[in-house]
């Protein structure tokens, strides 16, 4: 009815096949408002070749005659949210009263700063509102944040090479390194003075907060590659050294 599918020249429409990744193109492309007139008579390349040019295929490890699966095709309909509509200067998601925030970093919430209300997480793009299905995993990260009426994360879409933060807590402090645990292990920090650290929602430098950095601080170092694009600091609630004086001292703490 609203001419996104055509169906095949036998007049069926073959519901239970897997959708081929021109077949899925094609009807992308239908809901940008482009028509068969738009494509040429050469199938599929023309398709193919106008999905290039508008970012449709980024990120689609896929080509013709293959048939897609789940991942693929909700990477192509992301894509085709943040294409602009035919001859239009307005992405499609625009028409739902969305807007795409490109090289977002979501960087804290409430449980790495409790000056972050609990519905809320701090971004390098602003403090956004988001619902209780929130996943933190995402914390850390880089990529493009839907958000609506203003403030509303309603999706983030990590970039595929945005890792998440490397955890790291706090042993010792020396002139030039910041010796720390990492899973279990020790090991040596090395971070430029000029490195952006973020407090909550407070923004510093490496060199400002690293006279003050003591044993059981947690540093959340984000890299790209070997290179670090920032650093987030949390005071830790270390207590101790504890001299061990009899057994089952291990109760104390709860197990």
């Amino acid at each position: 009815t609203n001419g996104l599918v055509s169906g095949y020249p036998d007049a069926t429409f073959q519901p239970d096949s897997g959708v081929l990744y021109e077949e899925a193109i094609t009807i992308m492309l239908r809901v940008l408002g482009y028509t068969d007139a738009d494509f040429g008579v050469s199938w599929p390349y023309g398709q193919l070749g106008m999905a290039g040019n508008l970012d449709m295929t980024d990120h689609i490890d896929c080509s013709a005659g293959q048939v897609m699966d789940r991942g693929q095709v909700d990477q192509l309909i992301y894509n085709t949210l943040c294409a602009k509509m035919k001859d239009q200067s307005v992405q499609l998601v625009s028409l739902f009263d969305v807007q795409l925030l490109e090289d977002v970093t979501l960087i804290a919430d409430n449980k790495d700063d409790p000056s972050i209300a609990s519905d809320e997480i701090f971004t390098s793009g602003g403090t956004l509102k988001t619902n209780a299905g929130f996943d933190r995993s995402a914390l850390g990260r880089k990529g493009d944040a839907a958000v609506k009426n203003g403030n509303k994360l309603i999706a983030f879409m990590p970039a595929p090479d945005s890792s998440a933060n490397e955890e790291f807590v706090v042993y010792s402090v020396l002139t030039d390194t910041v010796i720390a645990y990492q899973n279990g292990s020790m090991t040596q920090i090395d971070i430029d003075g000029n490195t952006t650290v973020y407090k909550g929602k407070s923004q510093t430098s490496f060199s400002a907060i690293m006279p003050t950095l003591e044993m059981g601080d947690k540093l959340k170092v984000k890299k790209t590659g070997n290179d670090i694009d920032y650093v987030t600091w949390q005071k830790g609630s270390l207590e101790g050294p504890v001299t061990v004086m009899a057994s089952g001292w291990g109760g104390g703490w709860g197990g």
